[in-house]
């Protein structure tokens, strides 16, 4: 059923399309992501790089705040590609 707003996936170019009934429902969507974005990055993004190296002493905070790093953006990559296998 392909209702106005419903998520359409498109295999040809492999994204998912929205369509929606009036523009403003579009940008009103728009908008909103952007908020939502917005308010994530002032608040909870932060988390990631500002508290590992608080927890190290300064002989360590290097080394430990590149591995902390390194391991969040592996988390999040393999995360990705799982999500990518669902998909398929």
């Amino acid at each position: 059923m392909n209702m106005p707003g419903n998520p359409v996936y498109n295999p040809l170019t492999e994204k998912t399309n929205f369509t929606f009934a009036s523009k403003s429902a579009s940008n009103a969507t728009i908008a909103f992501v952007y908020i939502y974005v917005m308010t994530f990055a002032l608040t909870w993004a932060c988390v990631a790089w500002v508290y590992p190296p608080e927890l190290f002493t300064t002989g360590s905070r290097s080394r430990g705040t590149s591995m902390t790093s390194a391991t969040n953006w592996f988390v999040v990559s393999f995360e990705i590609s799982l999500c990518k296998r669902v998909e398929d």
